[in-house]
Formats: structure tokens, sequence, C-alpha cells
């Protein structure tokens, strides 16, 4: 077979497989997959689910993963699931993302993409499983970015109850960089509430940093007001810098 006969061998084994003879077109799709790889091996199974061969579909999918590993198995999952064949598709999400909570997150994402929100939110779940509550972090910010504002706080709720303030102020400053100040001030506000002052002080700190001096002094101030000498320290250097400028 030539260099770039393998999609050839794929169309005569399809052929011959409507023939009746399983035989022989198995040896012609194994001469394709010899030549083409883990993709021929994917497609060869995607045409024998057109044509019901649901168990060798499966067959020549196991040959693809063993040579192109868990992604290939993700693609199998999302083409059944284009197909309407939820619970097979699920059985290969199952295999790509053993282990891999960002796999379960991508998955999550392309479902959601499609418009299937329920079945999205049990991949992310089985992502935090894997990954822990920091995923719950990351899901959230693609959601976020994706103008999916509440899905988005969903997440992020989870992510802060499970590591406090700390997440709380990340997700403020992500929000910041993301142009969405009243946001921002929210989550700033639950890891203060929760942190203390010193919070505010980094908060701050942070967005002096940026260049956000306004804001970088309402957090300071706040914190001043609640006894923080440090606080108060740089609220005044900040201001003296403006003086002398």
């Amino acid at each position: 077979m030539e260099a770039d006969g393998h999609i050839a061998g794929v169309v005569i084994g399809r052929w011959i497989f409507e023939q009746g003879d399983t035989h022989e077109a198995r040896k012609w799709w194994e001469r394709a997959v010899e030549i083409g790889g883990t993709s021929i091996a994917a497609t060869i199974g995607e045409d024998l689910i057109e044509l019901g061969a649901v168990e060798e579909a499966r067959a020549w999918w196991d040959r693809a993963v063993t040579l192109g590993g868990q992604p290939i198995a993700a693609v199998i999952g999302h083409s059944l699931f284009d197909q309407g064949m939820t619970e097979e598709a699920r059985i290969w999400w199952g295999r790509a993302s053993d282990d891999s909570f960002a796999v379960a997150a991508t998955i999550g994402q392309t479902l959601f993409e499609k418009g299937d929100l329920s079945e999205a939110r049990k991949w992310w779940e089985r992502s935090v499983e894997v990954g822990g509550h920091s995923t719950a972090s990351v899901i959230g910010k693609w959601l976020f970015n994706q103008g999916h504002k509440d899905e988005a706080r969903n997440w992020w709720e989870r992510a802060v109850q499970d590591r406090g303030p700390e997440t709380a102020l990340t997700i403020g400053m992500y929000a910041f960089n993301e142009s969405d100040v009243e946001e921002a001030r929210t989550w700033w506000d639950r890891a203060v509430h929760t942190g203390g002052p010193g919070v505010a002080v980094v908060i701050g700190q942070e967005l002096m940093a940026k260049g956000a001096t306004g804001e970088a002094r309402a957090w300071w101030s706040r914190a001043a007001d609640a006894g923080r000498a440090d606080a108060a320290a740089l609220l005044e250097n900040s201001r003296d810098q403006s003086n002398d400028n």
C-alpha cells in the first residue's frame, strides 16, 4: 500500500465489511493503521459506528487509545456525543479523564459549549474530585471569561469555601485584570471579611503595583481604620510621593 494509501485502505475495508467479510476487512484496516496510525484507527471506529457495529468499533478505538493515549479517548467521546450516543460517550470520556483533572475539565468545557450545562457540571465535579478545589477556581475563571458570570461564581464559591481568603483575593485580582472592578471588590470584601485587615494591605500593594493608585489607597485606608499601622504608613507614603510629583 502506498504511503498515502491508508485512506483507500479504510474505504476498501468498509466496503468489504459491508459485504459481510469482517476478516478480510480487518486486513485492510490493519494495513491502513500501520501507515496512518492513531487517527486512522479512530476513523475506522467512527465508520463502524455508522454501520451499527458497536463492538467492532470499540476494538478499533481501543487500538487508537493504545496508540494515542487519553486525549484520543476524549475525541472519541465527543464524536459519540455529537451522534447522540451519550452513554457510550461517557465511557470514553471516563477513560480519558481517569486520574486527569485537566482532561475532565476540558470535557466539561466542550459540553458547556455544546449547550449541555448539566452534563458539563458532572465532568467539572469529577475534575474537582481529582484536582481539588483549586480546580474549581480555574473552572470559574474559564466561565467568567466566556461571559457566564453566575455559573463562574458558583465554582468560585466552592474554591473559596475550601481555600479561604487567599483564593478570594486571587479571584478578585483576576476579575480586576478582566476590567470588572465591582466583581473584584466583591471577592476582596470576602477575603478581608475572613482574613482580616492584613488582607486589605496585600490587596492595596498588588493594586499599587498595577498602577491603580486610587483603588490601592482605598484598601489601605480600610486597613488603617481597622488599626493596621503598616497600612497607614503605606497610605501616607503614597500621598507623599504624589505630592512630590
